[in-house]
């Protein structure tokens, strides 16, 4: 059993490092693996008393001799630089091979752009492709204004590609510090840390566009450390912060209040939950409705519809028959799908959930809360950003049933388990994406096209090139041929690009009237019409597109 342990464990290794085998057999999946090394290496915990093979605990201890002797400060700034490096790679390579969207990447780019450059814009918060012009009556996210500033040093998309990796990454930091505030020793620690940045939500928000949420990280941390620390100004300062990031972030700090209730520190728990309340309720029955035509078009209101026809209606079922709101909630979201979504979130600390007493449980409590929430709200499968709200209480709830399952069976099985168990849900590594991220000459090609589209020009295009157009006042998506007003068309049926949102575009294409639209590209990559008479406006541009060498070369 020894050797077949040691052969699991350097088996997941190599498909987490390498990214797995591709043949005539895929074998790259690390689920199978981790739940058969938890069996088996239970089995061996209960025959030998050791988490470990022989070969495995030596090896284990050597390293940790080796760990002991560096800063674990200096260790986790690596772990944080090279994770961060990573996943900018596979941002930027993202991006480049036109797997970004409008309705993730270019929602942040374009309000953050129009809010830098307000003379072009006209509007702060600006955004094309949402109602009434404004990000704010998608989102209620004026947290965007904090990057507006980069944009004004360097007008680049690639912030959002670096700062993506780099606020997600930052949990690390706090994971490693809250076990620290739990008496948990360095290494340990430092494995905490290892856990986060391994875990599948928080690995898919990183593959994934730059959204919101992903402020949540720094700022959710800050104020768990905070308050675990009596730092209760750093605390309601980082919680003023976190209600600018988006409307349903009242939930999460109302959960922090819950929490801090449960820790016997009813003033600023319950001061805290009545301030969530407040903004829960001006955000989205006061400030978001006046940015669009009444309150029956917010994202809440279409997303609780079975709870009434308006944000005041659902609102008021909900205070008024809890009970059954939820009762019609769960008849209309619940599926098999939110089951394996709990899964996939829950079981990496299900091992480590303490309701010894309300203190040690109260942050597993909150994460149910949260995940919940997400099954209301959102679609049901990690690989978006929508998880990102509730990681710091998950980390939380790991960290304080880490310390508890240490002093009863030791930190070698408890650090053992906590890593066998994320290896259960682990999925596939990011090296997969980065691989399937991989720009070709097309890509460039096609990056060489759009780039010469003037940034004064109005344009419509489609959700994947979207994103590399959104840096003008006028970017809209295409809908229909018999409404196009804009200045440019650019679109693309190549096999390589996504159809997402406009599934109905290629027929679309065949009603471009001509006598309003001169097509100046046509190639299997792209095709560009300019308005005929805008043509004469822009005709460098117009002639650089019909001479650009590479739309003739035909490149994959």
């Amino acid at each position: 059993m020894s050797t077949t342990l040691t052969a699991l464990w350097i088996l997941i290794a190599l498909l987490i490092v390498t990214g797995g085998f591709y043949g005539k057999i895929e074998l790259s999946q690390v689920d199978l693996f981790g739940w058969t090394l938890l069996i088996l290496t239970f089995l061996h915990f209960k025959k030998s008393g050791k988490a470990l093979s022989p070969f495995l605990e030596k090896k284990t201890a050597n390293l940790a001799t080796k760990l002991k002797r560096l800063d674990p400060l200096r260790v986790l700034a690596v772990l944080i630089a090279a994770n961060t490096l990573l996943y900018t790679w596979a941002q930027v390579w993202r991006y480049q091979s036109f797997h970004s969207n409008a309705f993730d990447l270019s929602f942040a780019d374009q309000a953050i752009w129009s809010t830098a450059h307000l003379k072009e814009s006209a509007l702060a918060f600006g955004s094309s492709i949402s109602r009434n012009g404004t990000l704010l009556s998608e989102h209620f996210s004026p947290i965007f204004a904090l990057i507006a500033p980069l944009y004004r040093l360097w007008d680049s998309v690639y912030w959002l590609l670096f700062l993506l990796p780099v606020f997600v990454s930052s949990g690390a930091l706090f994971v490693y510090l809250i076990g620290r505030q739990e008496k948990i020793q360095p290494l340990p620690s430092l494995l905490l840390s290892t856990l986060y940045l391994m875990h599948p939500s928080v690995r898919s928000a990183m593959l994934f566009d730059f959204k919101e949420d992903a402020f949540f990280i720094p700022l959710l941390f800050g104020v768990v450390y905070a308050f675990r620390a009596n730092r209760w100004r750093l605390f309601w300062c980082l919680a003023a912060f976190t209600l600018l990031v988006k409307e349903n972030a009242p939930f999460a700090l109302f959960g922090v209040g819950i929490w801090l209730v449960a820790q016997k520190n009813k003033r600023h728990g319950l001061a805290l939950c009545l301030v969530s309340l407040a903004a829960f309720a001006m955000i989205n029955l006061w400030v978001m409705p006046s940015f669009f035509q009444g309150e029956s078009q917010s994202v809440l209101a279409g997303r609780l519809s079975p709870l009434g026809g308006t944000t005041s209606e659902v609102f008021k079922n909900l205070v008024s028959n809890p009970i059954d709101s939820l009762i019609k909630i769960l008849k209309a979201k619940i599926d098999q799908g939110s089951f394996k979504y709990v899964y996939k979130i829950l079981f990496p600390v299900i091992f480590f959930v303490s309701f010894r007493s309300l203190k040690t449980a109260a942050p597993f409590l909150v994460t149910l809360f949260l995940v919940a929430l997400n099954l209301l709200f959102t679609p049901q499968r990690i690989g978006y950003h929508y998880e990102l709200i509730l990681t710091p209480f998950l980390m939380a709830t790991l960290a304080i049933g880490f310390r508890l399952r240490s002093n009863q069976w030791g930190t070698v099985p408890a650090a053992v388990l906590a890593l066998i168990s994320l290896f259960c849900v682990y999925g596939r590594s990011p090296l997969v994406s980065i691989r399937q991220y991989a720009p070709t000459d097309g890509h460039h090609c096609l990056q060489q096209a759009v780039n010469l589209i003037p940034q004064e020009a109005s344009v419509l295009t489609q959700s994947s090139i979207h994103p590399h157009l959104a840096h003008r006042k006028t970017a809209n998506l295409f809908q229909t041929a018999d409404q196009a007003f804009e200045d440019f068309i650019a679109v693309s049926t190549w096999e390589r690009l996504s159809l997402y949102a406009s599934e109905a575009m290629p027929e679309q294409l065949k009603r471009i009237d001509p006598l309003k639209y001169q097509r100046v590209v046509s190639s299997r990559m792209v095709s560009i019409w300019c308005r005929v008479d805008a043509c004469g406006r822009y005709e460098k541009a117009s002639r650089d597109l019909k001479t650009l060498h590479c739309l003739k070369e035909g490149h994959q």
